[in-house]
Formats: structure tokens, sequence, C-alpha cells
């Protein structure tokens, strides 16, 4: 592999590196993006409106592993921005954003660093996970808190390896505290956990067990084709619908999406680490890791965001070979990978195409109305609304003014329910939703959301029918967006008073 550059070109190219970052996550847009990230949003609002996490009724709902609660690490973080700062809460989310991503620069810097520290590999690993699809996405003005954890996730597995090199106090205390705040931030952090438990596992049996060089490239090697075809035969994390050959091929364009077109060099730097001898112990971990998590890549939702620090991984290395090569055409060729990797993901970070642009950009008119609302409609005002995605922007923006029914544990942080109505049972410790979920669940509990959806999928429904919704949860005001018409509004259309009206965004009074 290259070896590393003077001490002056190390500063240039990581300036380079944080200046391209800054640039690439620029907005394109005029407000803040996302779904799940005005759900977080409207989190953080409540906890600086009541001064405290309405959803927490037991230490576990800190991990958000009690009913109707939610990890609370990056809510209570927002809020105390915000209020330190005494900025909005839309502006904090930008710049918490911001910071992230450059975070995650330095975070897979040091990791590469750990891996081949002589070798131009950090740079390149540094720039390829930075920038990827799958960072950008939860980290350009969006604060889903799966970003959280995919930006930190390096930094713990460098600790990892730092711990197995010495300074095992200090370095257990950052891991622990590190391993504490991932639990706070995303359910993600159990693989976080296995990780420590599999370096554990190394550490104690470095000296024990010796196995020779070629046993070694075999073992991994069945490893990963054991681990690769276990979900595919038992069809495990697969969808039991359809063809598993089109759900292979479904994952593949997943892992594109959000590794980069150079998805495909992944094999050649995993055949490359298989094969090469001999492993330094830190190549030895990352391979067994890399296996043992690879199960997790056929959950299309989650799994490829766990695995993609992996997949970037093996890439540069791959594209580190190839730069080794004495040949200006190969430098050339991997140069151009490079940019075409950054192009990619620069297109997908500020363009949509289809049916996705209305998920990813929220509606002026919407932000308008929110912004209205909040100055007009008092925060004690209870509301209903259509367009659960449209509806969760519009109290993030209004910061709860009013404040709008809309899932369980939204619903008991602004007040509509109580833990008083929640049966909490305890699921058996032998299940495997004990350890995935949550060791508790409500029992008979009927969520608001269902009761939303009651209400919106009725046929021919008037006001008189869904009136005992309105008055079980004391609503005041009906949000109708008008790109998403349901029955239920036309009865209210003469009947109430119209109080805001902008084409896209109608609220009547319904009291």
């Amino acid at each position: 592999m290259f070896k590393d550059n003077p001490p002056k070109n190390k500063v240039i190219i990581f300036a380079l590196l944080v200046v391209l970052n800054i640039v690439i996550r620029i907005p394109s847009i005029p407000h803040e993006k996302g779904s799940d990230s005005f759900f977080v949003h409207s989190l953080a609002n409540s906890i600086t409106m009541y001064g405290q996490a309405n959803w927490w009724e037991s230490w576990l709902s800190i991990f958000g592993l009690y009913p109707l609660s939610y990890a609370s690490g990056i809510p209570y973080f927002l809020s105390g921005i915000s209020q330190l700062a005494n900025i909005d809460m839309e502006i904090t989310i930008l710049v918490f954003s911001l910071v992230l991503g450059i975070f995650s620069l330095f975070a897979s810097y040091l990791l590469g660093n750990m891996l081949y520290p002589d070798s131009i590999f950090k740079y390149i690993f540094a720039f390829l996970f930075s920038v990827s699809q799958g960072v950008l996405i939860f980290t350009t003005w969006e604060v889903s808190t799966r970003g959280p954890f995919i930006a930190l996730f390096p930094l713990f597995l460098y600790l990892l390896l730092k711990f197995s090199n010495g300074s095992r106090l200090k370095i257990g205390a950052l891991l622990l505290m590190l391993l504490i705040l991932l639990f706070s931030i995303h359910k993600f952090s159990y693989f976080a956990a296995l990780s420590l438990g599999l370096m554990v596992f190394l550490l104690l049996t470095r000296n024990r067990i010796k196995i020779p060089s070629n046993l070694q490239t075999i073992g991994y090697t069945a490893l990963f084709s054991f681990f690769m075809l276990l979900p595919f035969f038992k069809r495990s994390l697969v969808p039991f619908a359809g063809s598993r050959y089109d759900w292979i091929l479904e994952i593949f364009i997943v892992q594109v999406r959000h590794v980069g077109p150079l998805t495909l060099l992944v094999f050649g730097g995993l055949v490359y680490m298989l094969l090469k001898q001999p492993k330094r112990k830190e190549e030895s971990f990352i391979l067994l890791l890399c296996a043992f998590l690879l199960p997790i890549i056929y959950s299309d939702i989650y799994g490829h965001f766990v695995y993609l620090i992996f997949s970037i991984l093996l890439v540069s290395i791959a594209l580190t070979n190839i730069l080794n090569v004495p040949s200006k055409h190969f430098k050339t060729f991997a140069i151009l990978l490079l940019i075409c990797s950054v192009s990619f993901s620069g297109f997908y970070n500020h363009w949509r195409t289809g049916e996705s642009a209305e998920e990813w950009v929220m509606d002026d008119k919407t932000y308008v109305s929110a912004k209205w609302a909040n100055q007009y409609i008092d925060d004690t005002a209870g509301a209903f609304g259509n367009g659960d995605r449209t509806m969760r922007r519009f109290m993030a923006i209004s910061d709860g003014s009013p404040r709008v029914l809309l899932d369980s544990i939204s619903a008991l942080t602004y007040g509509f329910v109580n833990f008083s109505e929640i049966d909490v049972q305890k699921r058996s410790p032998l299940s495997s939703s004990y350890y995935f979920d949550n060791p508790y669940f409500a029992g008979d509990f009927h969520s608001t959301d269902g009761n939303v959806n009651w209400v919106l999928i009725q046929e021919n429904i008037d006001y008189r029918s869904s009136k005992e919704i309105y008055d079980k949860y004391d609503l005041s005001y009906l949000i109708m967006d008008t790109k998403y018409p349901e029955p239920v509004f036309e009865s209210v259309y003469e009947k109430k008073i119209s109080v805001y009206d902008n084409s896209r965004i109608k609220i009547w009074i319904i009291d």
C-alpha cells in the first residue's frame, strides 16, 4: 500500500476533506428534511416546552426500552443546544447535522489510521465514509437518531482496537461511557455491544488458540459463507412473500444506493483481507465482526446502515490496492472512481425524483401554516389532522401549538394520554422480543395511531361519528392537508369556522 504523506501534505489533504464535507452538506432546500427528523424535532420541542421528558416513567425510558418511550439522548441534546444558544430548533438541527457530518470524517480517519497507519487508506476511508449517501442522508439538515449512531460507530470501533493494545483502564472507561451514550441514541447499540463482546472473547483466547495461517483463511471463508447463506435459507430477516432471488437484487440496489457506485469493490477488499498473510489482530477482529454481522444486511430498512461502515472499509481497501499498482493508468482510474463516488452522493443528497421528492422536502405552505399556528393558536389546544408526514412536520415547526394527535409516544409526550391508561406487562427473558424490542410492553392499550386511522379510513363518515374521538382527546382544531383528502373533513366545510386556508393547509375550529 501507499506510504503515508509528509506532515504538510497531511494537513492539506485533511483540510480539503473538511471543506468537501461542509460544501456537500450546504442545504439546497429552504427547510429541514426527512420524516423521522420531525418526530425527534417534536420530542426536543416538548423538553423545551415542559422542562422534562414526559415519556419517562422508568429508567429504561431513557433508552427507549419502556412502553411509549423513545431513546432520549438526541432530543435532550437538541433541546439543550437550542436553549443555550437561543436559536430556533430547525437551525439547531442544521448546525447539529453539519457538525455530525464533520465528526464522521474525524472518527473514520481515526479508525482508518488504527487499521493501516502508514497508508493512504485512512484518507480514502475517511473520504468515502463521510460523503457516502448512507451518512449524508442523516447528516444534512436531518436528525434521525440513526445518523448519530452511524457517525459514532467508527469511534467506538477505534476505541475497541485501542483497548486491545493497552491502556485498558482509561480506554475501558471511555468505551463504557460511549456505549451508554449509544444506547441512549438508538437500538443499533446492540451491535456495538456485540462488537465489545467479540473483542473481549478475542482478548481472552488470544494466547490460548493458535491457528495456522492457511487454516485461518479457510475458517474465515467458511464463516462468511455460513452467515451469508443462513438468512437466505432460513428466511430470517427476509420477507416471506415473493422470490428470495428478487430480494437479493433489492438488497444489492439498497447497498449501491447508500454505499455508492463502488459497491462491487467490496468483494475485492474482502478477498484481499481473507488471503492476506499474516493477519494483524486488527484485521482479524474486523473480519470476524464483518462475518457475524453479515446476516443483518438482509434487512433493507435498517441492516445496511449498520453494515455501511464495513462495506466502505472493504471498498477502501480495494481502492487503496488499485492506487498501489505502479501504473499511472490505475491511479487515474482510482481517482475517477473517487470523483464518481462523490458525484453520486452529491446528486442524491440534493435531488430526488418521482414520488420521493414529496417525502424528502417539506412543502413551503406547510411551513408557513405551522408558523401561523405557532403565533395564533394556544399550545394547550389539541388538534386532529390527516397525512401523518404532513402533521409531523406541522407540529414540529409550530412548536406544539396546537398539539396534534399523532402516534402514541407523541400523544403521551404532549398530554393526550398518561401512564395510568397503560397496562404495562413484562416479556419473558427467553423471547427474542425481550432483547430486540422492549423488556416491557403495553397490554391492551389502544394506540392513538389506531384511533386516528379508524377515523380516517371510515367511508361516508360524518362529524357526529368521529365526535367521540374529538371529545376523548379534547380536540379543538381540525387540520386538513388538501393533498390527501379524507371523507371525515367533508362535513366540516360549511358547518365549522374556518380560521386558516392557504390552499394546501386548512384549519377549522371544531368546538
